[in-house]
């Protein structure tokens, strides 16, 4: 007879499988998403990280669905914990007995989300259209959970033999495999977390990157050698997260394989721009079908071997607009930063303004989202944000030119610093220009921080940050259609579009698709 403690380990998963239905139908009400899918718990701010003082503590804000979701899921897992304990475990031992088990369980269960919210693979961002920022915020979260879990497991075990100084040099002895084991796991969990704090993230993200993958495998390889030693029935668990793993990680190579041995050359040309940037065109054959709003990680082996970084798509080339023979350029716009980036842009300053390199495609990613059915449509970019929205710009407006798409008006908003970085895509934006045909479906705002104006067609210059809320509410007023909002750019920035949303949600209905890279 099937008893609730049975069941009890697998209830965050069918808990996981129940919040996939409601996204999808909350994500249809209107009211739901003002106050609920898009307001963040404190303030106005999601995207930008909790301050101590100057310093950025661990984490972003999540939204109040997000905060929901993920206390809901922590309750179930501390209400599993005691449910169904009988008198006879009253004692001290016996109790911490049911709870190290039951820890024991629901930590190594909350194991298999845990990898495939990491994945880049993720099934969720392609069958329910869930962002890949979302995924990882949530994998944070849950990865605090498991840890949570571990660390009272352990505890519970010491509990369990009355804390003695026995019992714990027993645990951290290798003369005790199957408790050592069980410690190095517990403490690769915790150990994890600790690295993956905020500003440590953020100041050594490859190092973080390189020794995250490191401990995840150590905590794997713990686990299993503590379950196999005990032959403890939650070991096919083990298996079962391997097998996604590998799966992952073979899936991730049979695109890069695919991909580059599709080109011509495995070289791309990287050529300096003004306001520390460059921009990295590479050559495919054929041609490949690139959608508006993916992105791909490029690999740069001269830069650094093991390195890899996402960056949006921001201009193809089909053959339609060259030879046949050419296939597609792919071209990309790359903010120099630290780490890879800095090094790529310093190296082709020194060579005189552009190298030619050795570069590895993977991808592409993302959820490509068409935004044709929307009458009016406005997308707002931060500094090299803008290249997320380019090839959504040129598609809408092919879509109007051939009476295909029910757009009428597109109002692209540039905030950017210096007057010079318009260089990164002017050429781009000449060529929509020219795509017009005379029609005004198409205008575009640049704002600039630090003067002077910015002056030319097609381009609205105007000093200053721009008032989001002004220009949103002045389209809505005028708005042909549905409405949608869309931005790419730093955090205060995206955080500031998405109050602006909410705010004027009330009058019409807006949808708005934010494109993060937080991760």
């Amino acid at each position: 007879m099937l008893q609730i403690s049975d069941v009890v380990p697998y209830c965050p998963l069918i808990f996981s499988v129940a919040v996939i239905f409601c996204v999808i139908l909350w994500n249809n009400i209107d009211n739901l998403k003002r106050h609920l899918v898009q307001a963040p718990i404190l303030n106005n701010h999601h995207y930008e990280e909790f301050q101590l003082s100057s310093v950025k503590s661990f984490s972003s804000y999540p939204t109040r669905l997000q905060f929901l979701l993920i206390l809901a899921y922590l309750a179930i897992n501390v209400a599993f914990v005691g449910i169904d304990v009988q008198p006879p475990h009253n004692r001290w031992d016996q109790l911490a007995a049911v709870v190290r088990y039951r820890l024991g369980v629901l930590a190594t269960v909350n194991m298999i989300p845990l990898f495939i919210l990491a994945f880049r693979n993720n099934p969720l961002v392609y069958l329910l259209g869930i962002p890949f920022d979302t995924c990882i915020l949530m994998h944070r979260w849950l990865g605090r959970i498991v840890a949570i879990e571990a660390l009272g497991h352990t505890i519970a075990h010491l509990a369990q033999h009355g804390f003695t100084q026995t019992s714990l040099k027993l645990m951290i002895s290798p003369s005790s495999p199957f408790l050592f084991w069980g410690f190095i796991a517990t403490m690769s969990c915790l150990l994890l977390c600790a690295l993956a704090w905020g500003p440590l993230r953020h100041a050594f993200y490859e190092t973080f990157k390189q020794s995250h993958v490191c401990l995840s495998i150590l905590s794997i390889y713990s686990l299993w050698s503590h379950l196999r030693i005990g032959k403890l029935p939650e070991l096919k668990i083990t298996y079962a997260i391997i097998a996604l793993w590998a799966a992952e990680h073979i899936s991730r190579t049979v695109r890069l394989i695919y991909l580059n041995a599709r080109r011509s050359s495995a070289n791309a040309l990287v050529e300096s721009l003004p306001g520390d940037a460059c921009r990295l065109s590479v050559h495919l054959l054929p041609s490949w079908d690139i959608q508006p709003g993916q992105y791909t990680y490029l690999y740069i082996p001269f830069i650094s071997f093991w390195e890899s970084h996402p960056f949006s798509v921001a201009w193809t080339n089909e053959t339609h607009y060259v030879s046949d023979k050419s296939g597609t350029q792919i071209s990309f716009v790359v903010k120099a930063k630290t780490g890879m980036t800095r090094r790529l842009y310093e190296r082709s300053v020194a060579a005189g303004g552009s190298i030619t390199t050795t570069c590895w495609l993977e991808g592409p990613y993302g959820c490509p989202r068409s935004l044709g059915s929307y009458g009016t449509v406005v997308l707002i970019a931060g500094g090299v944000g803008i290249t997320q929205h380019l090839l959504q710009v040129r598609s809408l407006i092919h879509g109007y030119n051939n009476d295909t798409v029910a757009t009428r008006k597109i109002l692209l908003i540039w905030s950017i610093r210096h007057r010079k970085h318009r260089e990164w895509v002017k050429c781009w934006a000449d060529e929509i220009s020219s795509l017009r045909e005379g029609s005004d479906v198409f205008q575009i705002l640049v704002y600039i921080s630090q003067p002077p104006p910015l002056s030319g067609v097609p381009w609205s210059g105007f000093t200053g940050r721009p008032d989001l809320e002004r220009l949103i509410a002045k389209e809505q007023k005028y708005q042909i259609g549905t409405m949608v909002v869309s931005v790419c750019g730093p955090a205060q920035l995206s955080d500031s579009v998405r109050d602006a949303v909410r705010k004027l949600r009330g009058n019409n209905s807006i949808d708005l698709i934010e494109c993060a890279f937080s991760w």
